[in-house]
C-alpha cells in the first residue's frame, strides 16, 4: 500500500524501510543493500589468503587457527546475507519464547519475505541504549534487566539457540516493562549434550568445585597431539580460584569467557557455537548492568542455574526423556545380544588378538550367553518398573489414553515371568 524510500534503520548490510501492507498492517521492511554480497566474497577470499600466508610462514599462529577463524566467519556471514534464514530463526524464536509474557518478538510476513528481502511485523518501541526516550518511558529497570537476562539464559541453557548479538540496539522496550528482541542474523546452538555439560560445570563453578569445574570444561573441548591439558588445568585452575577465594568476585560470564579463551595457548580447541555463548553471556551481563547499575547478574544466574539443574531430576522430566527415546534404548536391548555374539566369535578366530582354547571357550562362550540373556533380561524388567513407577501419576503421559505406568507394569509383569523362567532352566 505504501513503502517509505528513506530508512528508520540501517547498518552494514541491509536498511530497514517502513512499509504498510495492503489490509492497512504496519511492517517494517529490511532490505539488503545493491552488491553487498560481491563486496563481502573478495574481502573474505582477502581474509582466507592472509590466513593462509600466516599459517605458512608463522608456525605459532597454527594454534589460533587462523583458516578455520576465517572459515565459521565466513559461514556465519553468508547465513546473514540469506534473510529467509534470519526469518526461519525469527519463527524458531516466537515459538521457544511463546510462553513468555514479558517478550515480544515480530512476526514474519512470508509471502513479502526473500533472500534479500525480510518483511516483519512493525513494532513501536524504544531501544535500550535510547537514554532520553526510556527516561520518558514509566519503566522498572530492574524488571527489564531481569526479564531480559532470564529470556537470554533461557536461550543459552534449555532452548540450546541463541541469539548470538544480544546488544542494546537489539533490544526495544515496549509499554508494561514488555521486551522485543529482534535483529536474528547471528544465533548459535548448543547441543543436548552440550547444554548437560555445561549446566554440570557452572552448578560444580557455583559450588566452588574445581575438579569437577575442570572435568566438565575439558568434557566440551578437542584435545589433539600436543595439546598441554595440564597447562590449561593450571591456568583455569588460578582464574576459577581467583573468583572461588576472592571477595572482589569477577562475574561469572567473565571466568566463564576468561578459562575458554586461555585454552589458545594450550593447543585446545572449543566449539565455535561455545565462544560465542561465552561472548554472548558477557554481552548480556553488560546489557543488564547498562540498564540497570545495581543489576547483580551472578545471583541471578547462580539461582537459574540451580533451577535447570534441579528440573533434570524432575520424574516428569525424565518420564518425558525416556518417551522420546523408548524407541532407541529399546532397539539398543534388542541389538545387544547380537553385538555381545560378535564380539566373542571375533574372540574364537583370534581377530582380536587375544589367543585361547577354543574348545575351552566354546564352553565358557555357551555359559556367557546364558547368563548374558539373563542380565539383559533382568536389566530390561528394572528399567521398566522403574520407570512405569515414575510415569504411573503424570496425567500427561498416555498412548491412545491409556497410562504409560499401566502398560509398563503390564509389560514388567511378563517379562518377570520370562526372567524366572529363564533362570529355572539355566539351573
Amino acid at each position: 500500500k505504501s513503502f517509505e524510500k528513506k530508512a528508520f534503520a540501517a547498518a552494514s548490510l541491509a536498511q530497514v524501510h517502513r512499509a504498510v501492507l495492503k489490509d492497512g498492517t504496519q511492517a517494517a521492511v529490511k532490505v539488503q543493500r545493491p552488491n553487498v554480497e560481491e563486496t563481502i566474497k573478495k574481502d573474505i577470499h582477502i581474509l582466507f589468503f592472509l590466513a593462509f600466508l600466516l599459517e605458512k610462514y608463522i608456525p605459532e599462529s597454527k594454534p589460533l587457527r587462523p583458516t578455520q577463524v576465517v572459515k565459521e566467519f565466513a559461514a556465519w556471514t553468508m547465513r546473514e546475507l540469506d534473510f529467509k534464514v534470519e526469518a526461519t530463526n525469527t519463527e524458531r524464536f516466537r515459538y521457544n519464547l511463546k510462553d513468555e509474557p514479558d517478550i515480544k518478538i515480530p512476526k514474519v510476513y512470508w509471502d513479502l519475505t526473500s533472500q534479500k528481502v525480510l518483511t516483519m511485523e512493525f513494532v513501536d518501541g524504544v531501544k535500550l541504549d535510547e537514554e532520553e526516550r526510556l527516561a520518558k518511558m514509566k519503566l522498572s529497570r530492574e524488571l527489564l534487566a531481569r526479564n531480559a537476562v532470564k529470556v537470554l539464559l533461557k536461550q543459552f541453557l534449555i532452548d540450546g539457540f541463541f541469539h548470538a548479538d544480544p546488544h542494546p540496539g537489539n533490544f526495544f522496550v515496549l509499554k508494561n516493562n514488555i521486551i522485543c528482541l529482534h535483529d536474528f542474523g547471528m544465533v548459535g546452538y548448543v547441543s543436548p549434550e552440550m547444554r548437560s555439560e555445561m549446566v554440570s560445570y557452572f552448578m560444580s563453578f557455583i559450588n566452588q568445585d574445581m575438579e569437577n569445574s575442570l572435568k566438565h570444561l575439558l568434557d566440551v573441548a578437542e584435545v589433539r597431539e600436543g595439546s598441554d591439558v595440564e597447562g590449561f588445568k593450571q591456568e583455569v585452575s588460578s582464574i576459577l580460584s581467583a573468583w572461588f577465594y576472592s571477595p572482589a568476585k569477577e562475574s561469572i560470564a567473565t571466568s566463564f569467557f576468561k578459562a575458554i579463551s586461555a585454552s589458545v595457548k594450550y593447543n585446545i580447541v572449543f566449539p565455535s557455537n561455545l565462544v560465542l555463548l561465552g561472548k554472548a553471556m558477557l554481552a548480556t551481563e553488560a546489557m543488564a548492568k547498562r540498564f540497570y547499575p545495581k543489576f547483580d547478574f551472578n545471583e541471578q544466574f547462580a539461582a537459574f542455574v540451580g533451577m535447570v539443574y534441579r528440573s533434570a531430576f524432575d520424574p516428569r522430566a525424565a518420564a518425558r526423556d525416556f518417551q522420546d527415546n523408548m524407541f532407541d534404548y529399546l532397539a539398543f536391548l534388542k541389538k545387544l545380544p547380537e553385538h555381545t555374539l560378535k564380539l566373542l566369535e571375533k574372540f574364537e578366530k583370534g581377530d582380536i588378538g587375544v589367543k585361547i582354547n577354543i574348545e575351552e571357550f566354546i564352553e565358557v562362550k555357551e555359559e556367557i550367553d546364558r547368563q548374558n540373556d539373563v542380565r539383559i533380561l533382568a536389566g530390561l524388567t528394572a528399567i521398566t518398573l522403574l520407570t512405569s513407577a515414575l510415569v504411573m501419576n503424570i496425567e500427561e503421559a498416555r498412548i491412545f489414553g491409556i497410562s504409560l505406568g499401566r502398560i509398563g507394569l503390564l509389560i514388567g509383569f511378563v517379562l518377570i515371568i520370562w526372567l524366572f523362567n529363564l533362570v529355572r532352566k539355566n539351573k
